[in-house]
């Protein structure tokens, strides 16, 4: 199809992503309008299917689109329906570092720590330190207390 790109999602395969771009034939009509106030990407409710807006994303690197879809992904795994708040957006940025810090996606997940030092400041910022504490804290002690 004319103006659109689909594939699996690279972070996690069960997941589709497709790249909507002006020549869409929906794009304009469907398209725009929900990028217009969701950004740069959206997740289909009830779906593991990530759009994401071809037209803003030119300029951009694959590392953004890591980051675009570990935001998404983190939106259907911390089960987050309707319309996203600001606390919901920042839970999702937060948990999208975590799944690119977890998947070696280290360039990706520092664009999304820039995103949530610009967005949400300091607050976003502890919020991303406290989570990464917990997940060292983890680490520590599944090492102190391995499984027999």
């Amino acid at each position: 199809m004319k103006g659109l790109v689909a594939a699996k999602s690279k972070i996690d395969s069960s997941f589709k992503m497709f790249v909507l771009y002006s020549e869409h034939e929906k794009y304009a009509s469907d398209f725009a309008p929900i990028f217009k106030s969701h950004g740069l990407g959206f997740l289909m409710p009830g779906k593991k299917e990530i759009y994401i807006d071809g037209e803003a994303f030119k300029g951009l690197s694959y590392d953004h689109l890591l980051a675009i879809q570990a935001h998404e992904i983190a939106h259907y795994r911390l089960k987050h329906r309707g319309t996203y708040s600001k606390k919901q957006e920042l839970e999702a940025d937060v948990e999208g570092h975590k799944i690119l810090v977890d998947g070696n996606y280290t360039k990706a997940a520092s664009i999304l720590r820039k995103r949530i030092k610009d967005h949400y400041g300091q607050r976003g910022l502890k919020m991303l330190d406290e989570n990464n504490m917990i997940k060292l804290k983890a680490i520590f002690k599944s090492r102190e207390n391995p499984q027999k």
